[in-house]
This record gives C-alpha cells, sequence and structure tokens, in this order.
C-alpha cells in the first residue's frame, strides 16, 4: 500500500470516529432535561418546586394570602411535542395544601385535551370557611419528551378564575414562567 493510500485511509477511519458520537454526545441536538424560570411578578405565579433541571419539573400554583376563596379553575397550553403533562394518582394534576375538598366524591378535576390542561377544584358547600389562597392551590408536573430537541418549551396560562367567599367567581391572570428543554 503506497503512503498516499495509507493516508487516505487513516483520513477515511478517522473521519468516521469524529462523525460517531460519544456517550454523552448530545449533538444531535436532543434535549436531556427541562429547566423551567420561576415568574418574578404576578398575584397568582405558577413556580417550580424543588430542582428543575431533571426530565420532570414539578409547578405549583401560589396565589395572594389576602384572597379568600371557595375554589379555583386554571388551565395551562403547552408544546406536547416537546413536553407531555404527567399523571398525579387518577388525574393530569394533583391537589395542594388551600383548599379543603373533603371526601369523596371531591370536586377536583383535571381534563387534558392535546396540549391544554384544564384543572377546577372548589369546596362543598359553605359549611367549609374559605381558604387563603397564599399556599399551594394545585400541582401540575410536566415530563421531557424523548427526542424533544433543545429550545424554549411553549408553556402558557389559560383564562382562570377563583371562586370567592361571597360565591362569587372572579378573573384572574396566572403569571408563568419560562420552560426550556436543555
Amino acid at each position: 500500500m503506497t503512503n498516499t493510500a495509507k493516508l487516505s485511509f487513516v483520513t477515511l477511519v478517522l473521519g468516521a470516529f469524529l462523525a460517531c458520537p460519544g456517550p454523552g454526545d448530545h449533538s444531535n441536538n436532543d434535549a436531556s432535561k427541562l429547566t423551567y424560570t420561576n415568574p418574578t411578578q404576578g398575584e397568582y405565579r405558577l413556580e417550580a418546586v424543588g430542582g428543575s433541571d431533571t426530565g420532570t419539573v414539578t409547578l405549583v400554583l401560589r396565589g395572594p394570602s389576602y384572597v379568600m376563596a371557595r375554589g379555583a379553575n386554571f388551565g395551562l397550553d403547552m408544546d406536547t411535542a416537546k413536553a407531555g403533562y404527567v399523571k398525579q394518582g387518577a388525574d393530569y394534576a394533583g391537589q395542594g395544601t388551600v383548599f379543603d375538598l373533603g371526601a369523596d366524591p371531591k370536586i377536583f378535576s383535571a381534563v387534558l385535551d392535546a396540549g391544554n390542561l384544564r384543572v377546577s377544584m372548589a369546596q362543598k358547600g359553605s359549611s367549609v370557611s374559605a381558604k387563603s389562597l397564599g399556599g399551594d392551590i394545585a400541582t401540575v408536573q410536566v415530563q421531557l419528551q424523548p427526542g424533544a430537541q433543545r429550545g424554549p418549551v411553549q408553556l402558557k396560562a389559560l383564562p382562570a378564575k377563583v371562586l370567592l367567599d361571597n360565591g362569587t367567581e372572579q378573573t384572574i391572570q396566572v403569571s408563568v414562567g419560562t420552560l426550556e428543554a436543555q
């Protein structure tokens, strides 16, 4: 084999070696984790609980402590090509610590329709006093989809309401942070 042929062979082998991704090489732009940055403003906020640099992020809806309410309804719209909602028991959301929903059957529902998740909950009757919304109203978990590409993941709030102490509904604005596939 001539020197030119040897050099061509070595170049071909080296090129093939460099083209193959090694362990942990994400040069194909696939994401391996989700990160969430909490919103900096807003009375009603969707915030990350615990670490947010794994494949799953737990988000909690929190409200202002001065609002007394008996129920809440909120929704989220997310790019489900990059992240999906995770079931928490039988529903795609979990009950927070704010409301006393009583014994079964509870007035709690989390309905998933494509990328939209609608969550509703309410205390039964007027025998249970209204609660301060200054705690965890509900939780939602989102998980990175296999093969998701790195970059921002659309996550936005849909129209929301709270059921006030006097039985009237009040429209609220839920502030959402930034979700990113990395």
